[in-house]
């Protein structure tokens, strides 16, 4: 075959009249061409749509019959169209059915069962009014419904304490619910769960483990058939019921089993059931006789069918049509569940709360009531000193209370926890005792969890009264043996949830108030509010979750400075008693199953104390010592346009990260000058350091005044007894070195086990020989590890470590200059702060010789965009020194390499100033190559940032110039006209307005939903809305110009300083006071008009074009199903038109 004969790719056979060759993509060469049935074999088989070599696109022409029009008929195009505007409303209507009956109505209606519940067991109904009660809520001073004239305010505050509880409601328990449920499965899959069971009921009954061994022999046969196939139905039936009936070597073998099981029994423990009540006894005789396993296996076949049904009914009904039904069918399981999971997680507990509080307030006034009546007994007739009774404090302590309560801290401290803490547990108490509960939320919550607490101890006294009449030996079986499973997995589930909450929720809760309490100076003008206002992060409702933000963010903190030491400065073992966050031996579930609750409590305790001091030490003394003791104004921070830049200060965070590298240089001098002076360089750095080993003994105070500096021979120690008769014998000697401490075993790694770590730390000498015994271990297995579970660090590795005298001092010392060393970066990241506050006076005060340099000056007081950059400074130069370190090395060692050309050349040396002057244009040269580096990598993300914010710009541009101002104007137009008509012309205005914002704010966000072929939503930046845009910036920088060019004096400052009087009404005050000016002024109206009707203009273009796009797209798709001919593969680049026709026509020809 010749070689310059196309082929097909595939079948490698020429091109025909009937089968003609395509090139559809961009391959060349011996792979150029395609048979189009070949192409769609292939297609089909690999589910592609492109080339696999040059990734093109395959594309397909359509081709039409002869007489085809080139617009079919209107009405058949109005009637295809009808029918996709059919879809569009039943996707709009089941959205619609979705909202009112999910979003809507189910969280209204959660609110509305929940506060029914509360009525029931006794709260007070808000408006005298079920109605009222359930719409609005709890009544809110100055926001009754009779307050509000307002329908919107009205809703408002329907969403507010209706709808928003409600959803908050769902929250709670869905997550608590789908947590327990996780948590479920993670326990039963869990080896430690039967672990457990079999510690506390004893192992599972040997008929069980039989059951179980012919369970698996009937599934392995079962299996073994179904590989082997069938022939026909016949056998299948045989083999069907071969399988219900149990052969007779099945059952002699389970027989002989069950006798061998009992005689290894019966022979290690012969007294099993007799200390057993008879419904607990194990009744393993019956295995001796031939068990009917004809029933079991029936029900056990028709167990699977049946779970196999459900599981195909569940399965069609979360994975069938999501249509109204499913809607509606959702919405009616959620309002039935919702009453019963409220019921069993709420009320019942509170009552139960409430009913054991009362119980209690009963048993503690009877016993008081009698230790009163003992007491007066006790007066009466036993002779006690009177200044028993009547005693009084000394004089001086009075005083001393007197002069404490005085003080305005200990007032503020003092109120704070009477108002957050006594008095609302007070409160509670009292309501409970005298059953008026309240809504409050402390006081629900304190009486579900003693309800909840009621409830789990019933079940540990019935969990604790089956463990009492069962052992190892005699073990728990039958059904109360899977009741108990139940009761324990429950346990089990609650213990988790509960540890999991504590450690996730609670716990960064509990660092989150206490940093807050740590940042009142820094932010608050007021201190004693002891919370930051305004919040962080805005007037929200959720109050605790920027709390927790703020303590997760922190332990965040904390956790990456514990794993930056331990990886790049201490040696490895010293955290051992410090788990790493990235241990892949770390398993949470299992750990908290298989370790007791009040260990893991302790734990976490000595956590939070370790949290609250390293919080208090390091930032409360800090902040609130500097704003009550400081000669200047520092604090609070200065916010200099919106509260939200306080936000700013976690930025500093990022912008440090990149001195990374510098910031552990620095704590690697800390500790290494810290270790050097306590001598724990050894123990805690790994370095052995001989003059560390002891200390240095002078010959008297003056020899140690005037010889401070001297050394002594660290090669030859002597003792604290012959240190006398060392400096008689020497006396030109001024010191010498005398050891003390010891050395000690320590662990050399992290994964070391914790038995194994209290066989160390025993004194040894330096070639790690005993100089005392190791204590003996204490049995304490049943405290820390009662269900002998496998220790997963069992690394028993150690090396000998020098440890000075008085440790602990040492090691608190340490901490003392750690403290003293981050005071001091924070000290001269505050100098810088203040260099870049000067700089800002200079520039603001410019040639202004007036400016004030005292120290109530505006220089020292701390703010986010000051530390911003004195931060940015700080790194900026760091990079800097690097680069001129890095230049300066090689400049020096050039010199070096080449002695003989210096020293042919000394006369020609260079002069200093050169020298330097080259070094700094190397060190620009240097810094400009990085930065473009810099911009040439960053380029696209900083194409798409400034696009995002060109667009951002634009949003605002068109939604408040274009549409909010005019659209706002015209309606404070129509609302001065004469009420002719009753107001609805003003309502259908603000009707059409509300649509077209809703139209227009879903266009310029870019917003695309298509329901071809589903639903699908999706965002896509529109071009022409920069031209409306500039459009609409230009005639409003127009009319601003005239104005300035009419009016030169003026300083603009009206306009952005709205009237006091707009300030609390609803709508934002500063567009009320806009619109106000709009009307005014001529020309501001007619910039009002021009915009709105080029918005309006523009919109109803893009109207016309999706239309027409939409028409043509109807018209195609009539084509292609009325007039089609079939479908022809597109060339990806045709040589000539002569070849496309005649392939086309090859192919009509061949189709008819």
């Amino acid at each position: 075959m010749p070689t310059d004969i196309p082929v097909c790719r595939i079948c490698r056979c020429e091109g025909t009249d009937d089968a003609p060759l395509f090139h559809p993509c961009k391959c060349r060469g011996s792979i150029k061409y395609i048979h189009q049935e070949c192409l769609e074999s292939w297609l089909k088989h690999s589910h592609k749509e492109r080339c696999d070599i040059c990734n093109a696109p395959y594309t397909f022409k359509t081709v039409y019959q002869p007489d085809t029009p080139e617009v079919l008929p209107f009405p058949l195009i109005i009637g295809r169209a009808f029918s996709h505007f059919k879809v569009i409303l039943y996707h709009a209507y089941l959205s619609i059915l979705t909202l009112v009956c999910i979003v809507i109505q189910v969280p209204v209606f959660v609110s509305c069962v929940d506060r029914y519940l509360d009525w029931l067991i006794g709260c007070t109904v808000p408006y005298s009014d079920y109605v009222y009660g359930f719409l609005y809520g709890e009544e809110i001073p100055g926001r009754t419904p009779s307050d509000l004239t307002d329908n919107f305010q009205k809703l408002q505050l329907i969403f507010d304490n209706t709808w928003l509880k409600g959803l908050m409601t769902i929250s709670k328990y869905t997550l608590a619910l789908g947590s327990m449920m996780l948590i479920q499965g993670s326990v039963l899959s869990d080896e430690g769960f039967n672990k457990i069971i079999k510690k506390k009921i004893g192992p599972e009954p040997r008929m069980h483990q039989i059951f179980d061994i012919l369970h698996q022999r009937q599934l392995r046969r079962l299996n073994q058939q179904n590989e082997n196939g069938v022939a026909d139905e016949g056998d299948i039936d045989g083999h069907n019921n071969e399988n219900n009936e149990m052969d007779p070597e099945d059952i002699q073998e389970l027989v002989h089993i069950a006798n061998r099981m009992l005689e290894e029994e019966h022979r290690n423990n012969p007294d099993r059931n007799r200390d057993l009540p008879a419904q607990f006894r194990a009744n393993d005789d019956n295995l001796l006789a031939e068990p009917a396993m004809n029933e079991d296996i029936n029900d056990e076949d028709a167990a699977v069918q049946n779970d196999n049904v459900g599981r195909e009914e569940n399965n069609g009904f979360f994975n069938g049509r999501k249509g109204p039904i499913f809607v509606l069918q959702t919405t009616a399981f959620i309002d039935v569940a919702v009453p019963g999971v409220l019921i069993c997680l709420k009320t019942i507990p509170t009552l139960l709360g409430m009913i054991t509080v009362g119980i209690a307030d009963m048993a503690i006034r009877l016993l008081l009531s009698l230790l009163t009546k003992a007491s007066t007994f006790l007066y009466a007739y036993i002779p006690i000193s009177k200044s028993f009774y009547e005693f009084k404090a000394p004089n001086t302590v009075m005083q001393l209370y007197n002069w404490i309560s005085e003080k305005v801290v200990v007032q503020k401290t003092t109120g704070f926890f009477l108002s957050n803490f006594v008095y609302p547990c007070e409160n509670a108490y009292l309501n409970t005792i005298n059953w008026t509960p309240t809504t409050n939320l402390f006081e629900r919550r304190a009486t579900v969890i003693i309800g909840f607490s009621v409830v789990l101890s019933l079940i540990l006294l019935i969990m604790r009264k089956m463990e009492s009449v069962c052992s190892q030996s005699n073990p728990l079986s039958g059904g109360y043996r899977s009741i108990y499973t139940v009761l324990l997995e429950l346990v089990c589930v609650l213990k988790i949830f509960a540890l999991v909450m504590i450690e996730w929720l609670v716990f960064p809760l509990f660092c989150g108030y206490q940093v807050e309490f740590a940042l009142v100076p820094f932010f608050n003008e007021n201190l004693y509010t002891y919370k930051i206002e305004p919040p962080l992060f805005g007037t929200l409702d959720f109050s605790y979750v920027p709390l927790w933000f703020i303590g997760t963010f922190f332990m965040y903190f904390f956790a990456a400075f514990v794993s930056m030491i331990r990886s790049n400065i201490l040696r490895e073992g010293v955290l051992f008693f410090i788990r790493p966050s990235d241990d892949p031996n770390i398993r949470l579930i299992h750990d908290a199953l298989m370790r007791p609750f009040l260990l893991k409590l302790s734990h976490i305790g000595l956590s939070a104390i370790i949290y609250s001091l390293y919080i208090h030490i390091e930032f409360t003394i800090v902040t609130w010592g500097i704003r009550l003791f400081s000669p200047v104004k520092i604090l609070p921070s200065v916010t200099r346009a919106s509260n939200f830049e306080r936000l700013g200060y976690l930025a500093l965070f990022f912008v440090g990260s990149f001195s990374k590298d510098k910031i552990i240089d620095y704590w690697k001098f800390v500790f290494k000058y810290s270790c050097s002076i306590l001598r724990l360089s050894s123990f805690l750095l790994g370095e052995k350091i001989p003059s560390e080993r002891g200390h240095v003994l002078y010959r008297n105070k003056l020899n140690h005044a005037l010889h401070f500096h001297e050394k002594p021979d660290f090669s030859n120690p002597v003792t604290e007894h012959e240190a006398g008769n060392f400096f008689k014998e020497h006396k030109e000697v001024n010191c010498c070195f005398v050891p003390d401490g010891n050395y000690v075993r320590a662990p050399d790694n992290d994964q070391v086990g914790r038995k194994f770590v209290r066989t160390l730390f025993v004194p040894v000498t330096k070639d790690d020989k005993l100089l005392a015994p190791i204590p003996p271990l204490v049995d304490d297995e049943e405290k820390y590890n009662p269900y002998g579970d496998e220790e997963p660090l069992n690394a028993t590795t150690y090396t000998v470590v020098y440890r000075p005298p008085n440790f602990r001092k040492r090691v608190f010392s340490l901490f003392g200059l750690m403290w003293t060393f981050s005071m001091l970066i924070a000290l001269f990241i505050y100098a810088f702060c203040i260099f870049v506050g000067i700089l800002f006076e200079l520039c603001m005060s410019f040639g202004d010789k007036s400016t004030n340099w005292g120290l109530d000056s505006d220089i020292f007081t701390l703010d986010v965009w000051k530390s911003t950059i004195a931060v940015c400074m700080i790194v900026t130069l760091g990079k800097f020194f690097d680069i001129a370190t890095h230049i300066m090395t090689e400049q020096q060692s050039k010199p070096a390499d080449n002695e003989e050309l210096q020293n042919e050349d000394e006369n020609d040396k260079v002069p200093k100033i050169n020298e330097y002057t080259s070094i700094i244009m190397k060190v620009t040269k240097h810094i400009f190559s990085r930065c473009r580096t810099i911009l040439v990598r960053g380029g696209p993300y900083v194409k798409m940032g400034f696009i995002f914010v060109m667009h951002l710009l634009t949003e605002v541009i068109i939604l408040i110039f274009g549409l909010l101002l005019p659209g706002n104007y015209f309606d404070e137009y129509l609302a001065g006209m004469p009420n002719q008509h009753g107001g609805w012309v003003l309502q259908l205005y603000r009707v059409l307005l509300a649509g077209l914002t809703s139209i227009s704010m879903n266009y310029v966000s870019g917003l695309v939903i298509s329901f071809n072929p589903r639903l699908s939503i999706s965002f896509k930046i529109r071009h022409q809305i920069f031209i409306v845009s500039f459009l609409i910036a230009a005639i409003w920088l127009t009319n601003a110009a005239i104005y300035a060019w009419k009016h030169p004096d003026d300083n603009f400052h009206w306009l952005l300083s709205p009237p006091l009087e707009n300030e609390g009404t609803k709508f934002s005050p500063m567009i009320k006071y806009w619109v106000s000016l709009a009307t005014q002024s001529m020309t501001i109206r007619l910039c009002n008009i021009l915009c709105f009707s080029i918005w309006i203009i523009f919109l109803l273009i893009v109207f016309i074009k999706k239309a027409r796009a939409f028409f043509n797209e109807v018209n195609s798709q009539l084509k292609d199903e009325y007039y089609s001919r079939g479908k022809v593969l597109a060339n990806a680049s045709d040589d000539s038109q002569d070849t496309t026709n005649t392939l086309e026509t090859t192919e009509i020809n061949r189709e008819e």
